[in-house]
């Protein structure tokens, strides 16, 4: 008798495991298709880049891709470090929250030399090189803002910055008064499970044969004789 109750007590504890391994599995299911946007976002090389109080790409064309799905224009500034107007740039306007609604209006993307180049990765200097080229640029501390097209980006403006503040920066940028957008961001983000809120939910309605949520089962109406109700007694019938 007591190898039958061992062997049961097994049995139910490996039914039990199979069963909280299988919840988990279809939480784990659920949160990857929730986001499977995010999971793929992550999953490609991305040209990101966190620096001196915003956010740039570093590529031209997945700066495209992001500007025609936000329907921005590109904000392409290039820096050298130790070039005078490139520091006080990074040091003094950029950071400044004033400036910061550039990015309502434009994706930015990131030209910005080191003094010695050979300390930049080999994919961050062929992008810079590139631009650089593309552009036909010869001096840092320039600003050059484009339309993004399909196939390529149409340049509408350039010019040098020569220690303009925020805000007059900002209407150079766009070549008259600058007029912030409302901000979007087409960035996929991270989406946490929806968890119900087991405290809110409904009491049953009380009836013939029911008892609710919080109710004592002693205090429940007497019920029909030849039946039997959860947390009665049999023997008391």
């Amino acid at each position: 008798m007591g190898l039958v109750k061992i062997t049961g007590a097994r049995v139910l504890m490996r039914r039990i495991v199979t069963l909280v391994v299988l919840v988990i599995l279809a939480i784990g299911a659920w949160w990857c298709w929730q986001n499977r946007d995010w999971l793929i976002y992550k999953a490609q090389r991305q040209y990101d880049r966190q620096a001196y109080g915003l956010n740039w790409k570093t590529d031209i064309s997945t700066a495209g891709d992001k500007a025609r799905r936000e329907k921005k224009q590109i904000m392409i500034a290039f820096l050298k470090e130790g070039h005078a107007d490139s520091d006080r740039l990074k040091r003094s306007i950029f950071p400044d929250p004033g400036f910061k609604v550039v990015e309502n209006n434009y994706v930015l993307l990131l030209v910005d030399y080191p003094q010695d180049t050979s300390k930049m990765s080999a994919r961050e200097k062929a992008f810079c090189d590139e631009l650089i080229k593309r552009y036909a640029v010869d001096r840092f501390a320039v600003f050059l803002v484009a339309e993004p097209k399909e196939g390529g980006q149409q340049e509408l403006r350039r010019f040098t910055y020569a220690g303009e503040r925020p805000r007059t920066l900002l209407d150079k940028l766009a070549g008259g008064r600058f007029i912030a957008k409302e901000a979007v961001d087409s960035t996929p983000q991270m989406k946490s499970l929806d968890v119900p809120d087991v405290s809110k939910l409904k009491e049953l309605v009380p009836g013939e044969g029911t008892i609710t949520v919080g109710e004592d089962p002693a205090a429940a109406p007497e019920k029909k004789q030849g039946t039997i109700t959860v947390g009665e007694d049999p023997a008391a019938q």
